[in-house]
C-alpha cells in the first residue's frame, strides 16, 4: 500500500492548476487509485478456493449456510482490506495534490475504502460461482473491469445508452 501510494505521489504529484491537463491528471490518479485497489481483491478469489472444500463439507453437514459465512468471512477481511484501502488512499490523496480539505479527503478515503469491500466481496462471489481455480481466475479480473467502466471515469454515465446506466 505504501509502495503504490508513492508510485502515484511520483505520477501525478505535479502541479496543481485548473487548466484541462490538470484536472485530467486528477481524474486519472482517482481512477488509478479505484483500480489499484479493486485489483488488490483478487487475491481472495484463490484463498476462498482453497476453503472452499471445508465450506462445501461445512454446510452439507449443516454447520452454516451461505448468508452467515459470507458475513464472517467479509467481517474478518474487513479490518485488513480497510485499514490496506486507507493508508494507501490518504497517501495518494496526499501525494497527488488533491483538494486540501479535511472533510473531501475523508470522502474520499471513506468511499476507497467502500470500493475496497464491494471488489472484496465480487472476488468471493467469483470464487464462490466459478467450478475451479482456473475459471475463477479468469472470471474475477473481467467482471472487475466491467465494473470499472460504468465507474464514470472513462464515458460519463449521461452517455451511456440508457439500459446501461442500471449498471
Amino acid at each position: 500500500s505504501i509502495a503504490m501510494g508513492l508510485v502515484v505521489g511520483a505520477l501525478y504529484g505535479g502541479g496543481r492548476g485548473h487548466d484541462q491537463q490538470s484536472v485530467s491528471d486528477r481524474t486519472g490518479a482517482i481512477f488509478f487509485v479505484l483500480v489499484n485497489q479493486s485489483f488488490s481483491t483478487i487475491a481472495s478469489i484463490r484463498v476462498f478456493l482453497e476453503e472452499r472444500a471445508v465450506v462445501d463439507h461445512e454446510r452439507r453437514r449443516r454447520a452454516y449456510g451461505v448468508a452467515p459465512y459470507f458475513l464472517a468471512k467479509t467481517a474478518a477481511e474487513l479490518p485488513a482490506q480497510t485499514l490496506c484501502a486507507l493508508l494507501f488512499g490518504v497517501l495518494a490523496y496526499r501525494l497527488a495534490g488533491l483538494r486540501r480539505d479535511p472533510a473531501a479527503a475523508a470522502a474520499h478515503a471513506a468511499i476507497l475504502a467502500l470500493a475496497t469491500l464491494v471488489a472484496e466481496s465480487l472476488s468471493l462471489a467469483v470464487g464462490a460461482i466459478a467450478p475451479d481455480a482456473r475459471t475463477a481466475v479468469a472470471l474475477g479480473p473481467a467482471l472487475l473491469s466491467v465494473s470499472l467502466l460504468f465507474a464514470g471515469f472513462l464515458v460519463t454515465l449521461d452517455s451511456l445508452p440508457a439500459p446501461t446506466r442500471l449498471f
